[in-house]
C-alpha cells in the first residue's frame, strides 16, 4: 500500500466570496499560490536550499559562473573600434583588481595588533577568567603548577 494523501478541507467558493470572508479568501489564495510554486520549482529548489536561505543563488546563465565575455569581438585587427573597447575594459578590470589588492595589503599593514599577539592575549585572558571561578585552594594549586619555582607560603592571621 502506498502513502495515503490527506486532502485538506476546502471551503466552498460561494462561501469565500461572501463579504465577511475576504481575509480568509485572501489567505486561501495565497496558500494555493505557495503550493503551486512549490510544485512548479520542486525539481529545481531542494528543501536544503529553502532551509539555508540566502546561501544559494540561482543563476539562469553560465556566463558569470565561467567568467565568459559577452558582446562583440574583433580578432587580428579586423575591427579597430571594438579592439580598443576590449582593451579599455581589460585595463579597467586590471586596475580594479590592483586597487583591491593594494587595499588588502594596506589593511594588513594597518593592523595595530598582530594575530599572534592577539592569540597570546586571549589565552592569558581566558586563564585569568578561569581563575576567578575557582576557590582559593584550586587557585593556589593552579598558580603553583604554572610556576614550580615560586614558593607558596602560608600566612597565619594570628594577633600576637
Amino acid at each position: 500500500m502506498g502513502p495515503v494523501k490527506k486532502k485538506k478541507f476546502q471551503l466552498p467558493k460561494s462561501l469565500l466570496e461572501m463579504k465577511f470572508m475576504k481575509k480568509t479568501k485572501e489567505q486561501e489564495e495565497k496558500r494555493r499560490e505557495d503550493e503551486d510554486r512549490k510544485e512548479m520549482f520542486s525539481s529545481e529548489i531542494t528543501d536544503l536550499m529553502v532551509s539555508e536561505g540566502q546561501r544559494y543563488v540561482e543563476e539562469p546563465s553560465l556566463v558569470p559562473l565561467l567568467n565568459l565575455r559577452e558582446g562583440r569581438f574583433s580578432y587580428h585587427g579586423f575591427n579597430k573600434e571594438i579592439e580598443q573597447i576590449m582593451q579599455a575594459e581589460e585595463s579597467a578590470k586590471r586596475d580594479a583588481e590592483q586597487m583591491r589588492l593594494d587595499a588588502m595589503k594596506q589593511e594588513q599593514e594597518e593592523k595595530c595588533v598582530m594575530d599572534e599577539d592577539m592569540a597570546l592575549r586571549m589565552a592569558s585572558l581566558s586563564k585569568s577568567v578561569g581563575l576567578r571561578f575557582m576557590n582559593k585552594r584550586q587557585r593556589s594549586e593552579a598558580l603553583s603548577q604554572d610556576n614550580p619555582y615560586k614558593k607558596v607560603r602560608k600566612v597565619d592571621n594570628k594577633n600576637d
